[in-house]
């Protein structure tokens, strides 16, 4: 019991420790994946590709990252993403077996419990949500082993 208190210590201090990265940094355009086993690390960043388009007076970012699971079993996890203050989340996908998967806008309830019943298949749902102070988080699953998983926003 003492243990798993130790690691669920661990794993709010880097929650906490991203939301303050988040708050200082929202320009950077930088998430992160932190798997939900307090005893792992934070998901290594392999590509981070950033585009932004301005048309008369509105930009339009896209932000693509592509992070690397090098562990040997496969992770559920939660991809916590800073955007600029005023800005609003327009797009979300996640690469599936090769192809692009589009976020959906739906109820906060309905939204967890259709991403439950799709981990309980085990197919590849991501659930986006917002935290509020422009960070928004995903849960993601799942995270294959010994692969990557891509990740496009736009705001």
């Amino acid at each position: 019991m003492f243990w798993k208190g130790k690691t669920m210590q661990m794993r709010n201090a880097i929650l906490a420790l991203v939301l303050v990265l988040a708050a200082a940094v929202p320009a950077a355009a930088q998430g992160i994946i932190i798997p939900n086993e307090p005893d792992l690390p934070p998901l290594a960043l392999h590509k981070h590709k950033v585009k932004v388009e301005i048309d008369r007076q509105a930009a339009t970012t896209t932000v693509e990252q592509v992070f690397v699971n090098n562990t040997d079993r496969q992770l559920e996890a939660q991809y916590v993403f800073p955007i600029p203050k005023g800005a609003t989340m327009s797009k979300f996908t996640m690469l599936v077996n090769g192809k692009e998967q589009s976020g959906q806008i739906v109820e906060k309830n309905e939204a967890r419990r259709v991403y439950n019943q799709i981990v309980n298949r085990a197919q590849d749902p991501g659930l986006l949500e917002y935290l509020g102070a422009e960070l928004f988080r995903a849960n993601i699953f799942p995270i294959l082993a010994k692969s990557s998983q891509t990740i496009t926003l736009r705001f």
